[in-house]
C-alpha cells in the first residue's frame, strides 16, 4: 500500500491560446489537476541532480523541471530527465512560450551556480 503512495503519473499541457498551463497528478488512488496562467509562473527551474554509481566510478546527472508561482513550486513530471532533455526539450520551450528569454531559466543543484 505504501508503494501506492509514491507512483505518480503526472502529464501537463501547454496551452498557448489560452495562455495557461493544465496540468493532472494521478496515483493509484486518487489525484489532483489544475491550471497555472502563463502569468502566475514566477521562475522555471531544473533541480539537477547528481549520483555516483555503485562502485563510486560513475557519476550521472539527472534533472526535472519546475514551475514557481506565488502558492509553490510544482514538478513537471514525476520522474528525471536527463539534463539535455529537461532543458532543452521542456522548460527552454516553456520560457519561449512564456515570452521569456532562455537565460531567465534557474538551475539549482551540485555543480550549478546560483
Amino acid at each position: 500500500m505504501a508503494l501506492a503512495a509514491v507512483v505518480e503519473d503526472s502529464d501537463f499541457e501547454r496551452d498557448a491560446a489560452a495562455r495557461e498551463v493544465r496540468w493532472t497528478k494521478q496515483r493509484l488512488f486518487g489525484g489532483r489537476r489544475g491550471t497555472i496562467a502563463f502569468d502566475a509562473i514566477q521562475e522555471v527551474f531544473l533541480e539537477i541532480r547528481s549520483e555516483r554509481s555503485d562502485s563510486g566510478l560513475s557519476r550521472s546527472r539527472d534533472a526535472r523541471v519546475f514551475l514557481r508561482t506565488r502558492e509553490g513550486a510544482l514538478a513537471m513530471g514525476s520522474s528525471n530527465l536527463d539534463v539535455k532533455t529537461a532543458r532543452d526539450a521542456v522548460a527552454l520551450p516553456l520560457l519561449t512560450l512564456l515570452g521569456r528569454s532562455p537565460s531567465a531559466l534557474v538551475e539549482r543543484g551540485p555543480g550549478t551556480r546560483l
